[in-house]
C-alpha cells in the first residue's frame, strides 16, 4: 500500500478515535449532571433543559430515541459511532430521568424511558458480545421498577 494511503488511513483512524473519546467524555459529564439533577430539585423543566443539552452536545434526541424500534435504534447509534460503553451510559441517563419523572407523577414518560433503557442494555450486550453482571442487575432493577408503575 502506498505511503500516502497509509497516512490517510491512519488519519481517519485518529479522527474516529478522537470522536469516540469525545462522545465518551460528553456522556460521562451528562450522566453525572443527571445524577445531580436527581438529588436536587425534581422538575420536568430540568429534564427538558438537560435534553436540549444532550441534543446540542451529542445530536441525540431523547424523544427520537424513544420512538425508534430496536433495529432502528441500533442503526441510529451505529451511525453516531456509539460503542457499548456509550450506549450503556445512555441507558443510565434514561433511568435517571425516569426517577425524576416518577417523582413528578409522569409515569407514562418514565415507563417509556425505562423500556428504552432495557433495549439499550440489550443492544450493549449484543454489540459487546459480553454479559455484564452490572447490566443484568440494572435490567432486573428496571423491570422491577416498571412492574411497580403498572
Amino acid at each position: 500500500m502506498p505511503k500516502v494511503l497509509i497516512e490517510k488511513e491512519m488519519q481517519k483512524r485518529d479522527l474516529f478515535k478522537d470522536e469516540i473519546e469525545r462522545l465518551g467524555k460528553a456522556l460521562a459529564n451528562l450522566l453525572s449532571e443527571i445524577v445531580q439533577l436527581k438529588s436536587g430539585e425534581n422538575n420536568i423543566a430540568q429534564i427538558n433543559n438537560y435534553n436540549k443539552r444532550l441534543q446540542q452536545q451529542l445530536n441525540i434526541s431523547v424523544d427520537e430515541l424513544i420512538s425508534l424500534t430496536k433495529p432502528e435504534l441500533l442503526s441510529y447509534l451505529k451511525n453516531k459511532n456509539f460503542n457499548a460503553n456509550h450506549i450503556d451510559s445512555l441507558a443510565k441517563i434514561l433511568v435517571e430521568q425516569s426517577h425524576i419523572l416518577i417523582h413528578n407523577k409522569e409515569l407514562l414518560q418514565a415507563k417509556s424511558r425505562l423500556n428504552k433503557a432495557i433495549e439499550l442494555l440489550e443492544i450493549t450486550d449484543e454489540i459487546s458480545n459480553t454479559l455484564s453482571f452490572e447490566r443484568i442487575a440494572l435490567k432486573n432493577n428496571i423491570i422491577r421498577k416498571i412492574t411497580t408503575l403498572q
